[in-house]
C-alpha cells in the first residue's frame, strides 16, 4: 500500500508543472523559432518583393496567430525542407510549423492538435493517357526530397522517383515535359499551378494518396512548446480567427453536416405527400383552372391595350432622348462587343466627318480606329485624355458597359477642343512672358544694389587708394557684394534648372535628427520650443540634400516669423495619407496677411530686409522634383503652417 502511494505521488509531482502550465495558458518561454518550407505554397513560401522576402502563407497566418493569441514571440525561418526537418532533430529550431503525420515521423516528433487534413495526388500532363499510378511504372516521377510521398511511392510502386528541393520543382518539371508525373501536395499543386497560370498544361488523375493529419511537428519530449502551440490553436478555432485565415487561403469549404441531410430528407418526403395529395385533386384544380383562364383572358386583353400606351410611350422618350443626344457639344458613339456601331449621333457626323452607319464596324473609320483600339488590336473598355487627329485636338472618354444580354462594349464621349487648346497655350504663353517680366524686374533689383555698391568703390578708387581705410572697407565690402551676386545666381539656376532628384527611401528619425542639428545652431540662444508629434514611425521615397534643404528653408522663416512672440513654438507633424506621407510645420508667429501668402512662393517676393525672395520659389520647385506638393495655410497673428505631401514608396 506504502508503494502504491509513493507512485502516485511521484506522477503527481511529475505531472503538476505540466497541468500548471496548461491552466495559466502561458509558458515560461516567450520566445520561440519554427522553421517552415520556402517553397510550399499555399500552405508556406517566400515571396520576393523587391530587394525584400516576405514568408507567406496558410501555416505562416496560423503560428503569427498563435503567437499574438499567447502573447509570445514566434520566429518563422523559411529554408528548404530537408533542412527544415534536420535543424528540428539538432534541436537548432523548436518546431516545423507544418508537417504532414506517420507513424515513422511520430517516433521521432511529437505532434501538436491537428488543424488541416492533407493528401497528396498525383499530377500528370493534361495529354497523358495515364489513368492513375499504376500507368507510370518504369516511368519518371518528381517528388520532393524528404516528403512523407517519397517513402509510400518508394514502398508501394515501381516508379523511378526524380528527387526535387520543393513541390514547385516537381510541378515545374512536370509541366517542361522532364518527368511524366509529379507527386506534391494536392492543394498546393493546384495552387502553383493557379498562379503560374499553367493549369491548362497538367491535370490531376486517380484517387488522393495517403490522406493525413496535419499539425505542428516538436522535438519529442518538448511539452512546452507543444502547450503553447494545442493552446493557441484552440483559441484561434473558438474566436473564429483560424476559420477567417482558411477562407483567406482555401476557401469556404462546402460541407453540411449530418443534421441538414436528414432535414432535406424529411422535406423530400413531405414533397411527396403533397404530390399525391395533389394527383387526387387534380380533377378539381383543372376545373378551377380552366376558369381562371378565361377570366385572365379579359384581364391579358386589357393589360395589352395597356401595354400598347406604354411602348407608344416609351417610343416617345427615345425620340426625346434622340433629339437631346444630337442637340449637345460633344459626340456620342455606342459599340458593342464585337465592334459594331450601336448608335451615333449628328455631332460626330457633322462636325468629326464620321459617315458611319448603326451596324457597321467602327475600325472602317480612322478616327474611331485610333481612339478605341487598344495595343493588343482589341477594343478598349477603359480610358479617357487627349489627343490630335489631323488638324484637331480631340478630348474623349471611353466607359465601359456590361449588360449580360447584350455582352461588354463601350461608350464613346468625344468632342472638338482645338480652339480650347488654342487659347490654353496662349494664356500659358501670356503667363510666362508674366513670370518672366517679373523675373527679370527682381533680378535687376537684387543685382542693383551690389553693383551700385562694387561701381562707388571703383570709382573712388584712384582717388583714396593710399587710404587705409577706404582700402579697408573695399576689401570687406566688395567681395561679400560679390559674394552676394553669387548666391543670387546660384539659387537663380536652382530654381530654373534643378538638380535631378536621386530618390531613396528616408525615415522620418533620420530626417528630423538631420534638421534639428542643422536648426539648433541657427536657433541657438532664442528659446524656442522644438515640438514633434507623428501618428507612427513613417518612411518617404525623395531626395534626401534636397528635401532637407526645403525643410531648411521652412524652418528658417518660422524661426523668424517667431521671434517677437513671448514663448515661441515651432511643431513638425506628420500624417499618413493613403500612399502619401504629409509633413506639416507650423508656427505661433506673427502670421501672413492675404497679399503675403498668395505672393509666398513668387520669385524675389520677401518680407525681410535682407531676403532674396527665392526660398521658397526654390522650395516649391523641388518639392514638384520629386513628385510632391506644397501649400500653407497662415491667419494673421495666429501663425503659419506649411504642408508638404510626398510619396512613401517609389510609384503611383
Amino acid at each position: 500500500m506504502t508503494g502504491k502511494i509513493f507512485k502516485i505521488f511521484i506522477v503527481l509531482f511529475f505531472m503538476l508543472p505540466a497541468s500548471v502550465f496548461a491552466e495559466n495558458g502561458g509558458s515560461a518561454k516567450h520566445r520561440f523559432v519554427f522553421a517552415g518550407d520556402e517553397k510550399f505554397p499555399p500552405y508556406e513560401y517566400v515571396e520576393e518583393v523587391g530587394a525584400e522576402r516576405i514568408f507567406r502563407g496558410f501555416n505562416v497566418d496560423i503560428m503569427r496567430a498563435i503567437a499574438l493569441e499567447m502573447k509570445v514571440e514566434i520566429d518563422l525561418l523559411p529554408m528548404p525542407w530537408a533542412e527544415a526537418r534536420d535543424m528540428l532533430e539538432q534541436g537548432r529550431v523548436d518546431a516545423i510549423q507544418g508537417m504532414k503525420y506517420d507513424e515513422a515521423r511520430a517516433a521521432k516528433y511529437d505532434y501538436s492538435e491537428p488543424y488541416l487534413t492533407t493528401a497528396h495526388a498525383l499530377f500528370v500532363r493534361r495529354d497523358s493517357p495515364a489513368k492513375d499510378m499504376q500507368d507510370l511504372k518504369g516511368k519518371r516521377v518528381a517528388t520532393q526530397s524528404g516528403d512523407i510521398a517519397s517513402r509510400y511511392i518508394a514502398e508501394t510502386y515501381n516508379i523511378e522517383q526524380v528527387s526535387v528541393g520543393s513541390q514547385e520543382e516537381a510541378i515545374a518539371l512536370l509541366v517542361a515535359g522532364k518527368v511524366e508525373g509529379a507527386v506534391v501536395n494536392k492543394l498546393a499543386g493546384q495552387y502553383v499551378l493557379y498562379i503560374k497560370g499553367e493549369l491548362e498544361q497538367a491535370k490531376l488523375i486517380g484517387a488522393d494518396i495517403n490522406p493525413a493529419q496535419y499539425a505542428v511537428a516538436v522535438r519529442k519530449g518538448d511539452v512546452e512548446t507543444l502547450a503553447v502551440v494545442n493552446r493557441g490553436l484552440q483559441e484561434i478555432k473558438k474566436n473564429g480567427t483560424y476559420q477567417k485565415i482558411y477562407e483567406k487561403w482555401f476557401g469556404k469549404p462546402i460541407e453540411y453536416p449530418q443534421v441538414y441531410y436528414m432535414a432535406r430528407l424529411k422535406q423530400a418526403l413531405v414533397g411527396l405527400v403533397g404530390l399525391l395529395a395533389l394527383a387526387v385533386g387534380l380533377g378539381y384544380i383543372n376545373y378551377l383552372l380552366r376558369r381562371e383562364v378565361r377570366r385572365r383572358t379579359c384581364k391579358i386583353e386589357m393589360m395589352n391595350q395597356e401595354l400598347m400606351k406604354a411602348n407608344k410611350y416609351v417610343e416617345n422618350e427615345n425620340r426625346l432622348k434622340t433629339r437631346l443626344l444630337n442637340s449637345g457639344y460633344s459626340g456620342i458613339v455606342e459599340i458593342d462587343a464585337s465592334g459594331h456601331v450601336l448608335y451615333i449621333n449628328k455631332y460626330v457626323e457633322e462636325q468629326l466627318g464620321v459617315t458611319l452607319r448603326v451596324g457597321e464596324d467602327y475600325r472602317a473609320n480612322p478616327l474611331l480606329q485610333q481612339l478605341l483600339t487598344a495595343e493588343n488590336g482589341g477594343l478598349k473598355l477603359e480610358d479617357r485624355g487627349e489627343t490630335r487627329f489631323q488638324e484637331m485636338v480631340l478630348s474623349y472618354c471611353i466607359i465601359n458597359l456590361a449588360d449580360d444580354d447584350v455582352g461588354r462594349g463601350v461608350v464613346l464621349h468625344i468632342r472638338d477642343i482645338t480652339e480650347d487648346h488654342k487659347l490654353r497655350q496662349q494664356i500659358v504663353q501670356m503667363d510666362r512672358m508674366e513670370v518672366l517680366g517679373a523675373l527679370t524686374a527682381g533680378i535687376a533689383h537684387e543685382i542693383r544694389t551690389p553693383l551700385t555698391s562694387i561701381k562707388n568703390f571703383a570709382t573712388l578708387l584712384p582717388a583714396k587708394y593710399d587710404n587705409p581705410v577706404f582700402r579697408d572697407k573695399a576689401q570687406c565690402h566688395v567681395p561679400e557684394e560679390v559674394n552676394r551676386i553669387c548666391q543670387l545666381v546660384n539659387q537663380l539656376l536652382d530654381y530654373s534648372q534643378p538638380r535631378s532628384p536621386v530618390p531613396r527611401l528616408i525615415s522620418g528619425e533620420e530626417i528630423w535628427a538631420t534638421l534639428m542639428f542643422t536648426v539648433e545652431n541657427y536657433a541657438y540662444d532664442k528659446q524656442i520650443q522644438f515640438v514633434k508629434t507623428e501618428d507612427k514611425p513613417w518612411v518617404v521615397y525623395a531626395d534626401k540634400q534636397q528635401l532637407q534643404q526645403v525643410l531648411l528653408n521652412i524652418m528658417i522663416n518660422a524661426i523668424d516669423a517667431v521671434a517677437d512672440v513671448a514663448k515661441p513654438v515651432i511643431q513638425f507633424s506628420s500624417h499618413v495619407c493613403e500612399a502619401d506621407i504629409v509633413l506639416v510645420i507650423a508656427d505661433n508667429g506673427s502670421g501672413m496677411e492675404e497679399e503675403t501668402k498668395a505672393r509666398a512662393f513668387n520669385p524675389f517676393f520677401t518680407t525681410k530686409g535682407k531676403g532674396t525672395g527665392l526660398g521658397l520659389a526654390v522650395s516649391q520647385q523641388l518639392v514638384r522634383e520629386n513628385r510632391g506638393e506644397i501649400w500653407l495655410e497662415s491667419e494673421k497673428g495666429k501663425g503659419t503652417k506649411f504642408m508638404i505631401r510626398l510619396p512613401m514608396e517609389g510609384a503611383r
